[in-house]
This record gives C-alpha cells, structure tokens and sequence, in this order.
C-alpha cells in the first residue's frame, strides 16, 4: 500500500483494517454462508477503533489507547485531537460510534457461544459500517485520501 499524500502507510493500514472488520462481521451475519453472530460481534467495534486510530496523525496513542470504544478511550483521545489539528478539524475521533456500539469491548471474545444477539448485532454492524464510511469519505473529501483502501 502506497502512503498518499496527508496520511502515512500506518495510516492506510489501518483504514483497510477497519473496511475489512466491518466487512467481516456484515458477512458473518449474513445467512448464505457460515453464520456467526457472535464473531460479527466480536469483529464490530475493531472497524470503528481502527478509523479512529487512522484519523491520528501521530501514532504514539495507538498502544495506549488499545482496543477500546468506550470512556477509558475518552480522555486519552481528548488529548491526541488537541496535539492533531488535522483530526481536531475532521472531528471524526471525538464522535465515536456510540447506540448500538455501546455494549461492546473486545472483552466479549470471551463470551460464551450464543450469547450475542442478532438484532443487536445487526444494529451493531449498521452504525459501525455507517461510521467507518463517514470516517473514509472526510478523510477523502478532504483531500487527505486519494484512494480508499481495500
């Protein structure tokens, strides 16, 4: 993958990352092939993480932010915008995916079987693609990203 001007490789990683973990978890509900809403679960909430992640010019917040959606991301991600006025203008890190994304942590890989449920998980899957796409076309709007990653 080729850096593009205003975003760095790790960048771009990421904004693939998160297509690909909404893509994943929208095909893991899907009934055609192997089902798994649970995995959907699990999958959802890397998309809007990573996004949040790519809209950071600086990666130094990445390993201490982790994998979480939630409040505990909140202060931390208040700082990084105010050290970015690139992510600060965008303000697409402050307003992270919230609703049917609430629920979720990377903690639930470790919930039993059958313990997500399908619409929540769709509702999930939703509001997680919807960010992800926004997250990706500001960035492209902006003249930040000339080619979305795939």
């Amino acid at each position: 993958m080729t850096p593009t001007p205003g975003l760095s490789k790790r960048q771009l990683e990421l904004l693939s990352a998160s297509l690909r973990h909404v893509r994943d978890a929208e095909a893991l509900l899907d009934d055609t092939g192997h089902p798994s809403v649970d995995q959907a679960w699990h999958l959802v909430g890397f998309g809007p993480e990573c996004v949040r992640k790519a809209c950071l010019a600086e990666d130094w917040a990445d390993k201490p932010l982790g994998h979480d959606l939630g409040d505990r991301a909140a202060l931390l991600l208040d700082f990084a915008v105010a050290l970015d006025p690139t992510a600060w203008r965008l303000g697409l890190v402050q307003t992270g995916p919230v609703g049917p994304l609430a629920g979720w942590a990377p903690e639930v890989r470790y919930h039993p079987t059958g313990t997500a449920k399908v619409d929540e998980t769709r509702k999930a899957v939703e509001a997680a693609r919807e960010f992800v796409d926004l997250a990706i076309g500001t960035l492209w709007s902006s003249g930040l990203l000339e080619k979305v990653p795939h």
